[in-house]
């Protein structure tokens, strides 16, 4: 099995031979596999190859046997037996790779730049009912003369913010799902893992309510100036 970078550097094929060759002495193998491999000090996350000890031996003669594959009982105590292994081996419990820890030190990153965004949408989206209403004033002052109310006129301008927020939703959605697989596939490949992308179905669609809420808590000061708006001085003015 290699190493997914190391399988996209050689464009190996699953189930092609490769011949593996050091120090004047070769091995012809069957490539079976593609992914990810523990980082060494000599290999980063994803580049090298595993196969048998015995193939090993084949090219190394004096290879011995330096990491082995441990599980620990499900009734036993992990942290015990960890610090047990490390005080007996000298050796450093496994532990996520650095490229994982350094991704997991900006996990929150997307989270703030979406609160960004929304606020940067939200001042957009009230600046544009405001010119709305500006442009569209002596419509508005015809429908409070025809016995538009109030909540009437409000009701208005909250289904004009609305209509936008799910226009933006549908073309937003889709594409931001496919451009954050797309990017999330770009960092998985640099780093050597498998790209395992998994989309929260339940958090996309609590995304479509929350900005239909947010849109309608933003227009809530536009509405309120377009129902205070007096029609006569409007049509006066007109």
């Amino acid at each position: 099995m290699l190493g997914a970078r190391t399988f996209d550097a050689i464009h190996a094929r699953l189930g092609e031979p490769i011949r593996l060759r050091r120090a004047g002495r070769s091995v012809r193998l069957t490539v079976v596999g593609r992914g990810v491999l523990p980082e060494t000090d000599f290999l980063t996350l994803g580049e090298g190859a595993a196969m048998r000890f015995g193939t090993l031996k084949r090219l190394v003669p004096g290879a011995f046997r330096s990491r082995l594959l441990l599980r620990i009982a499900p009734s036993a105590d992990r942290e015990a037996v960890l610090e047990r292994l490390e005080r007996t081996y000298f050796m450093a419990r496994p532990g996520l790779p650095r490229q994982v820890l350094d991704l997991a030190g900006v996990r929150r990153l997307p989270f703030a730049l979406a609160v960004i965004v929304a606020l940067a949408a939200a001042g957009t989206l009230v600046r544009t009912l405001l010119l709305s209403i500006r442009s569209r004033r002596g419509e508005l002052a015809i429908l409070k003369t025809l016995g538009f109310t109030r909540g009437q006129v409000g009701a208005t301008v909250a289904w004009q913010a609305t209509t936008i927020a799910l226009v933006a939703a549908a073309v937003g959605l889709p594409i931001g799902v496919a451009a954050g697989r797309w990017a999330w596939n770009l960092v998985a490949e640099h780093l050597g893992v498998a790209p395992e992308i998994v989309t929260p179905i339940s958090a996309t669609l609590l995304f479509v309510p929350a900005v239909l809420l947010l849109v309608n808590v933003a227009a809530a000061v536009p509405a309120r100036l377009a129902a205070r708006t007096p029609p006569a001085v409007v049509l006066r003015a007109e």
